[in-house]
């Protein structure tokens, strides 16, 4: 090696040695003794603002001691990239004031805790840096559990941030708890990304709202990467490009407005009964959907993945305006017998294109695909029985118009007969028997249901 080259290679390694070691740990303890300290363990700084301020990006600040940090007017500005630790026992209490990020931080091991003044919410600004809140705790005490701050990933008064805003909750503990998360900014359009990782202890009381405050949009990527007990997912200022992933935990009652991909891995999922849908795609990957409770029609863009989607047995309920992935398994329910007579022939569930597995739990039932020029769909369609098995089976039901008891001829033994009103409720019940009487209901059309399987239809009249 020429001398050149050792120069240049003992200059890189200088240059790794610096990089490697210029880290420093600094201490801090709230001593309250009129001094300033120099930020080492035996003489700690005496105010957190002094600590950031001799701090330098990589730097960690060690406490010492719990630390209070009273009111000012503008929230507290930390700009540097460093860690704060509090070591498993010690934590900084915010009073009266909020918290400012310029640079990117791990708050470790520490209990964060904010005092609002007054009604107001404590809020912490990421300013689109990157924070990492690691075995945080926020709980002021026992009595003001409720209190939790509020995080933003936006920036404090409209100023300048920097270019992606990344939220991220690690090794979390019970009192991992934030009152909501706004991906956006708090007065302003936000044209930055933001990114949120929950892991599986974080919990957020009020769910995270996929834009900023205001209902102001954020037009640039939005993900949310969860595993934890988060129920509430919005997107109220309508935000174009929003991605909710949720991953290995059951959560039930999950709220989804306005997102527009929506990845279940892992899961399973159920929402509230007005979930409407998503603006873009559905991917499931070992997990499923439960939307058999859902009361209004839901539409999607797309479906991939090997998941199972439970849908509940209705007309023009699910709308998926290109493909479904041939994976993909969707499980037709329903909890009103008489839906299977009235559905015949109806559309249920529509795509452009995708042949998935299609369940329904009623042998008497089968699902038909139906092809269109440019789409298809899937209808409800009676089994048609083998000649040998009408044979082997005369069932006769008579009179089709009742007053007071109606009888049943057949070859087979009838275990049970439920009389079902026109909107499927259970009106009586019968066991085997030949005659059937009827005389105290109401006049109207009723279902006679044979041994859970086979349908019928009378009319109950009055004398």
């Amino acid at each position: 090696m020429n001398l050149k080259s050792r120069f240049i290679w003992s200059l890189l390694a200088s240059l790794l040695c610096f990089f490697f070691t210029s880290a420093k740990d600094i201490y801090l303890q709230d001593l309250n003794d009129g001094t300033m300290g120099d930020g080492t363990k035996t003489n700690p700084y005496r105010e957190l603002s002094v600590a950031v301020d001799n701090a330098e990006n990589g730097d960690t600040i060690y406490l010492l001691s719990n630390f209070v940090h009273r009111n000012d007017a503008l929230p507290f500005l930390i700009n540097k990239n460093i860690t704060i630790d509090g070591a498993n026992q010690f934590g900084i209490l915010f009073r009266g004031m909020h918290l400012e990020l310029a640079g990117n931080v791990t708050f470790k091991n520490i209990g964060l805790r904010m005092l609002p003044d007054g009604s107001n919410i404590t809020k912490i600004y990421i300013s689109d840096y990157s924070v990492t809140f690691d075995n945080v705790n926020t709980q002021l005490s026992v009595q003001q559990d409720s209190e939790r701050p509020t995080i933003i990933a936006g920036t404090y008064g409209g100023k300048q941030g920097n270019n992606h805003a990344q939220i991220t909750f690690v090794n979390a503990s019970f009192q991992s708890r934030f009152r909501k998360i706004f991906a956006g900014n708090e007065t302003s359009i936000k044209n930055t990304p933001t990114t949120i990782i929950l892991d599986s202890n974080t919990k957020i009381d009020e769910g995270i709202e996929l834009s900023g405050g205001q209902d102001l949009p954020v037009n640039a990527p939005v993900e949310v990467l969860s595993s934890g007990s988060t129920k509430v997912f919005t997107n109220n200022g309508n935000s174009p490009q929003t991605k909710v992933s949720i991953s290995d935990i059951n959560l039930y009652n999950v709220t989804l407005q306005n997102i527009k991909d929506l990845v279940i891995s892992k899961s399973k999922i159920s929402t509230t009964s007005n979930f409407r849908g998503l603006t873009g795609i559905l991917s499931i990957t070992d997990g499923s959907f439960f939307l058999d409770n859902n009361t209004v029609p839901i539409s999607v863009d797309g479906v991939v993945g090997n998941g199972i989607i439970t849908l509940p047995l209705s007309k023009d309920f699910f709308s998926v305006n290109h493909n479904i992935s041939d994976e993909t398994t969707l499980e037709l329910i329903t909890w009103n017998v008489a839906d299977y007579e009235r559905l015949l022939g109806e559309k249920l569930i529509s795509s452009e294109s995708g042949n998935p597995s299609i369940i329904i739990k009623n042998s008497d039932y089968i699902v038909e695909n139906i092809k269109e020029s440019h789409s298809q769909y899937w209808t409800l369609k009676k089994k048609t029985l083998s000649v040998e098995t009408l044979k082997n089976n005369k069932i006769t039901l008579y009179p089709s118009i009742v007053t007071t008891v109606f009888h049943i001829q057949s070859e087979q033994k009838v275990n049970n007969v439920k009389i079902l009103d026109l909107s499927g409720r259970l009106i009586k019940t019968f066991g085997n028997q030949t005659a059937y009487n009827i005389e105290t209901l109401p006049s109207g059309v009723y279902y006679i249901l044979l041994n859970d399987s086979q349908t019928y239809k009378i009319i109950k009249q009055n004398q």
